[in-house]
């Protein structure tokens, strides 16, 4: 049983392809789903950037992890970033690179 639209591409892991993943122009959005926080994050359930020996990786100055440097790819394309779930330490990384992102009510927050 399918339960996602069949006009959405599902992603799951790195399979054969390169940094950006698949991702060019002609996508609408990006979501994450279950996403862990970066590197170094206190607090963050598995936390790491790319592999285990990325202490920190910064884009313009700004230390990002693995979903701050999809969601800024993704921007230069023109594509939005719509959603991200995982643990508190992602969704406060998210917040602190998105202005105006809100977390869910049922967040707790």
């Amino acid at each position: 049983m399918r339960l996602l639209d069949p006009r959405v591409q599902m992603q799951r892991g790195w399979g054969d392809v390169t940094w950006p993943l698949t991702l060019d122009a002609s996508f609408h959005a990006v979501a994450w789903v279950g996403q862990h926080a970066k590197a170094g994050t206190p607090y963050g359930h598995l936390c790491h950037t790319q592999s285990c020996h990325t202490i920190d990786e910064t884009i313009n100055a700004v230390s990002v992890g693995e979903f701050g440097e999809l969601a800024m790819c993704a921007s230069e394309l023109g594509v939005r970033a719509i959603f991200a779930s995982g643990d508190e330490a992602l969704t406060k990384e998210a917040e602190a690179l998105y202005r105006g992102l809100r977390r869910s009510p049922s967040s707790g927050a």
